[in-house]
């Protein structure tokens, strides 16, 4: 029983809370009306009249006439006014703020229900989309300038020799990536400048399909060699090889062009790239296809 009626409470308790404020507001407007000076005038004015009846004293004289109770709370009415008036003004005051307090209660559990809603379909766009990782960087030896014939297929310690960098990216969504344009630099600095100078942009037509990985490869341009002065500063540890650039791709779910960045530094002892440096270098932009 005590369990029905609080979950009934509970449910229902703004109902109750303006039930109860109406009844509260009637009993403070009667109170106001029936222990005013006008009011307790006009009931005791028949009995000074009539020489027969003692005048009674405070609501004791209420209960005696109804007619005449009726008429002396239209004369309080007219006669006191402005009090009343001040007694609404107070009472259309506090609903105003319970409704404000309420309207706002519901644009926060709306705007709470659009945000989730929202995240939700965000995240189901996202599960659906094409997704770029970058798997690999790499630097390979070839036998000469042009770079057609690799001797080996990366390079082991030293960077020597006439060498090209190449970047693996994998397709982790379910539907197909449609790479249309991709960057490689390099640079040789103890750290890479904060603002990213890209140039060699290369168009692309590959397309990967789930879990497939790729090495792209600028074949436009010739092989670099570096100087006998840069490969000892980078085995001495004076300076590093980085290879950054970006990979853009066509996610066609949602018509935009994705491009994201990546930097990674050369190290010599374990022949390997690993994937850091300034965040500047780490982006993804997206923009509508065309803009």
């Amino acid at each position: 029983m005590l369990s029905s009626l609080s979950q009934h409470l509970e449910k229902h308790w703004r109902s109750w809370l303006i039930a109860s404020f109406c009844i509260a507001s009637t009993i403070a407007f009667s109170w106001i009306a029936l222990a005013s000076e006008i009011f307790q005038e006009c009931i005791r004015q028949p009995y000074y009249n009539a020489a027969y009846r003692e005048p009674k004293e405070g609501f004791a004289l209420i209960f005696g006439d109804l007619g005449r109770t009726e008429g002396c709370v239209g004369e309080f009415l007219v006669k006191d006014g402005e009090a009343i008036t001040a007694f609404f003004t107070l009472v259309l005051s506090i609903s105003t703020i319970a409704l404000w307090w309420s309207t706002r209660r519901l644009w926060r559990v709306t705007e709470s229900m659009a945000d989730s809603g929202l995240r939700q379909g965000n995240a189901a766009i996202a599960a659906q989309s094409p997704r770029l990782i970058f798997s690999g960087l790499k630097l390979v030896r070839y036998l000469d300038k042009v770079g057609w014939v690799e001797q080996g297929d990366r390079i082991d310690g030293s960077p020597y020799g006439f060498l090209r960098p190449l970047v693996c990216i994998s397709n982790v969504g379910p539907p197909v990536m449609s790479v249309n344009q991709f960057c490689i630099n390099w640079i040789i600095a103890k750290e890479p400048p904060l603002t990213p100078n890209y140039t060699k942009i290369i168009t692309a037509a590959q397309h990967l399909d789930n879990k497939v990985s790729l090495w792209l490869i600028d074949r436009a341009s010739d092989c670099f060699e570096l100087t006998d002065a840069e490969i000892t500063g980078i085995q001495n540890g004076e300076a590093f090889f980085w290879m950054y650039g970006w990979v853009s791709f066509f996610n066609h779910l949602t018509n935009e062009i994705v491009t994201h960045g990546f930097i990674g530094r050369y190290d010599p002892h374990a022949a390997a790239f690993f994937l850091q440096g300034p965040a500047a270098y780490t982006f993804e932009k997206r923009a509508p296809v065309g803009a």
